[in-house]
């Protein structure tokens, strides 16, 4: 708890951080008020904790409860990124303790902060520091905290933040799909990076694209979701791109997806006979399309009736 405690007395409204080093909580009081942070023996009342983990948890919510005044700062205070390139142990800690502590509460002053670090690429795509488990608790936590934790996750997936940095966000939809949270907004926002959001030159990244797609596939409405897309006009518009979705589909062993994919083979046949004679660029990014679906495919049988043998066992 060492860490929290010097960061809250240190950063507090009043203390020495300014500017940028506060983060993104609220600032300090202006008018040279002088609302000093509690005392921490006031603030743990004598108790005695099992664990440090546990200490940091009630430390949390104890300012959050009887000191909410205080609360803006403490989260500015310690979400900065300084401590994200130079004490990402301190910070991971805070932000793992936060979303413990705050599961349920829906608080929107932490879920702001929070989403700091999912979306502002002085985080995400710092070119001093890279810290995938940081981003992953900071989407852990705000998941829990409810509804408006959610909503700040799901706005993380934007257009702007996959052409910046698109590897961050196989690392938030990896947060989001382990969770198996059903949310219809992070269901639309993990659909959109799949589906929707281009590079700047118009195309996709097709290891984003492979990875957010497996993900969708672990959430309660992401199998209808994918389904919708997987349409020979889809497959005919970007074929490299639904290559990478189908790869996606393979990862995710979508079972429920083979008919889908069995339909759209046809019509990538189909359009393959009408093209050949016109060898081309196109042509081979179908017929690399057309490979990838049919080991999918063959897959997602063999998946099938490796199931159903065991069932029957």
């Amino acid at each position: 708890m060492a860490t929290l405690i010097a960061a809250a007395s240190l950063f507090a409204p009043g203390g020495r951080a300014s500017g940028e080093e506060r983060g993104h909580g609220s600032a300090p009081p202006a008018n040279g008020s002088t609302n000093a942070f509690p005392d921490l023996n006031e603030v743990f009342q004598g108790r005695a904790f099992k664990t440090t983990a546990e200490r940091d948890v009630f430390f949390l919510r104890r300012i959050r409860e009887a000191y909410p005044e205080h609360w803006g700062a403490l989260l500015g205070a310690n979400i900065i990124v300084s401590d994200y390139v130079q004490a990402p142990e301190k910070l991971l800690r805070f932000v793992e303790a936060l979303g413990t502590a705050l599961a349920g509460t829906d608080d929107l002053t932490a879920s702001t902060c929070l989403a700091a670090i999912t979306s502002d690429p002085a985080f995400h795509a710092n070119t001093n520091a890279y810290r995938p488990e940081i981003l992953r608790a900071a989407a852990g936590a705000l998941i829990k905290i409810g509804p408006k934790g959610r909503q700040a996750l799901a706005d993380s997936f934007s257009e702007g933040h996959y052409r910046t940095d698109s590897v961050s966000l196989e690392v938030l939809a990896e947060a989001v799909g382990e969770a198996g949270v059903s949310d219809a907004r992070l269901t639309a926002a993990l659909d959109a990076t799949a589906f929707r959001f281009t590079a700047t030159n118009g195309g996709c990244y097709p290891r984003c694209t492979k990875q957010v797609t497996r993900n969708l596939l672990c959430l309660p409405g992401g199998m209808g979701a994918v389904a919708t897309h997987l349409k020979a006009k889809e497959v005919f518009n970007d074929p490299g791109r639904l290559q990478a979705v189908v790869e996606g589909i393979a990862s995710a062993r979508a079972v429920g997806l083979a008919t889908n994919l069995v339909e759209v083979a046809r019509e990538v046949a189909a359009k393959l006979d009408a093209l050949a004679g016109s060898p081309g660029v196109y042509r081979d990014a179908l017929l690399e399309y057309q490979a990838s679906g049919r080991r999918t495919i063959e897959q997602l049988r063999e998946n099938d009736r490796r199931a159903n043998k065991r069932g029957a066992e």
